[in-house]
């Protein structure tokens, strides 16, 4: 099994809305320790205290490559024999 990633995530606390919002601040994964001092940097450059900065695993099973779903002719939804096509709104 390959070693766990994380990525760092930022918190951020709308308290006149009463809101919070997660955003990932990088669109990559670090190792441990790799995470731990780029978090550790985010944390001491820091000045807003609506900010914090944390540290989530990766869960692999969503970062797989998945094959799209091939229609087949069975699959198709049929009225009356005929194959229904809709069009679109736009």
């Amino acid at each position: 099994m390959s070693e766990q990633k994380y990525f760092i995530i930022r918190k951020d606390k709308w308290e006149h809305m009463n809101k919070v919002r997660f955003t990932i601040m990088k669109d990559e994964a670090f190792t441990l320790e790799e995470a731990t001092r780029n978090l550790l940097a985010y944390d001491q450059l820091n000045d807003n205290k609506d900010y914090s900065f944390h540290l989530q695993k990766v869960d692999y099973k969503f970062l797989e490559e998945t094959k799209p779903l091939v229609l087949t002719e069975d699959m198709e939804v049929k009225t009356n024999g005929k194959v229904e096509q809709e069009e679109l709104p736009f």
